[in-house]
């Protein structure tokens, strides 16, 4: 059964990310340098931050990931409640001490303080004490869920790839999901809590590095979209192999740039448990780059005789792109502004769940929603769940007022959109297996 959520029928949802180019498939690592920015921090490196990433129970009713994202030579950290959706930039203090705020990228006034407790330089737990003026009105302490891990090695082709595979302890097999890349370069890094949250549920996870970044060797730079989905495709036969994964219980989770590719390699690779996409994947890029140019504009509001001549130039340059994109002379930016993946997702017929945002810059959200709609009814798919989070921006982090500006600032943004990781987590479960609120998680 086909179940789409409008932003009026559901209260419960919303969404953003910052930059204003396709970057923003990495989710919230922009805000992740902003929000040092604003600290007059530099990035940590990596090196101090090794063994902190994980999910970390408090008790038997919350979990909390904390997540590692690249910030250019350094790494920095990040906090998802996957009950509240709360959404955090930790802030670093002396040694293992590090500091939250009232809102994503504002580091004051600290209301939370996080220590992390290590064993043989692995955290194994947190303390955290909330704050109210700067003095501790609770203190609490959440053990790290254990995860097996380890290096992930596969070919498309004369491509090598690689990445990290995380398995969950405890008696298998486990179904697993592969994540799908945003634009530009993005690595293993690059997925936030998400890898986590997955774990936490139970499920495995296959992260790597897209191909020209980390470890991994090719170009994204000169490529289009398809030779993106051999790679995940790649990484799905390599996944279903391996000890610990049930190999009829493998989905992907693609976001932004990654929601396409995700529909090209799903296509192309039968017997999927499941496909979840955010923030993409709708119509062509093209129509999303047409879209991000018009938010701007309303952002800008130049004169009409402006819009109007901002808009001509920008209809041209995409037309331009096209005919390009025919030639073997055409650039990979051509090749993955032109791919229309209509046909790839009329072949899918695994169960399917498109996550978008009402107000996302770089895609419009209820353009995709009727979109997917429209096509995934033609195409007589049963199983296909569609949810439009209100007032909600790029890579589904919650908005306040919605508003391109408040994009672009993460000024106000506090967390992730209401309901996200309950629709995800509890959808994938469903289709899956692995825990859909374990250890009394909220549904």
């Amino acid at each position: 059964m086909m179940t789409t959520t409008s932003p009026v029928a559901s209260p419960r949802d919303r969404t953003t990310s910052r930059a204003r180019t396709w970057r923003a498939g990495a989710i919230v690592g922009a805000l992740l340098l902003s929000a040092h920015a604003a600290a007059a921090q530099q990035p940590v490196p990596a090196s101090s931050l090794a063994g902190l990433a994980g999910a970390y129970r408090f008790g038997p009713s919350q979990t909390v990931v904390v997540s590692t994202l690249r910030m250019g030579r350094g790494v920095g950290l990040l906090l998802a409640d996957l009950q509240s959706d709360a959404l955090r930039v930790l802030f670093p203090g002396d040694g293992d001490v590090f500091t939250a705020g009232p809102a994503l990228v504002r580091p004051t006034p600290t209301q939370q303080r996080i220590r992390f407790l290590r064993q043989r330089g692995t955290a194994v737990a947190i303390e955290r004490q909330w704050l109210d003026s700067g003095a501790v009105i609770r203190t609490d302490t959440a053990r790290r869920m254990p995860v097996r891990q380890r290096p992930a090695t596969f070919a498309d082709g004369d491509v090598t790839l690689e990445g990290t595979l995380y398995v969950p302890a405890g008696p298998g097999p486990h179904p697993a999901v592969i994540l799908a890349h945003g634009s530009e370069d993005n690595d293993r890094d690059s997925f936030g809590p998400v890898p986590f949250a997955f774990l936490s549920r139970g499920v495995a996870v296959l992260v790597y590095d897209k191909r020209g970044t980390g470890r991994s060797g090719g170009s994204w730079r000169t490529v289009g979209l398809e030779p993106l989905a051999r790679d995940l495709a790649a990484g799905i036969a390599w996944l279903r192999k391996q000890p610990g994964v049930d190999a009829k219980r493998v989905g992907i989770y693609g976001t932004s740039e990654g929601a396409w590719v995700a529909a090209a390699a799903g296509a192309r690779t039968p017997g999927l448990a499941f496909l979840v996409t955010a923030s993409g994947g709708a119509r062509t890029k093209a129509d999303a780059y047409l879209h991000k140019v018009q938010k701007q504009l309303d952002d800008a509001a130049p004169s009409a005789v402006a819009r109007d001549s901002a808009l001509r130039a920008t209809r041209a340059f995409l037309d331009s792109s096209r005919v390009r994109a025919t030639h073997a002379s055409a650039t990979g930016f051509d090749r993955r502004l032109a791919y229309d993946p209509t046909a790839d997702w009329k072949r899918i017929v695994t169960p399917v769940l498109h996550l978008e945002g009402e107000y996302d810059v770089l895609q419009s959200g209820p353009a995709a929603a009727a979109w997917y709609e429209a096509l995934h009814r033609r195409a007589g798919h049963a199983d296909v769940t569609i949810r439009l989070f209100p007032k909600t921006h790029h890579s589904l982090l919650q908005g306040v007022t919605g508003t391109a500006g408040e994009f672009d600032s993460a000024n106000g943004i506090t967390q992730m959109a209401t309901g996200f990781w309950d629709v995800l987590l509890g959808w994938v479960a469903a289709r899956a297996g692995g825990r859909t609120a374990p250890h009394g998680d909220r549904q």
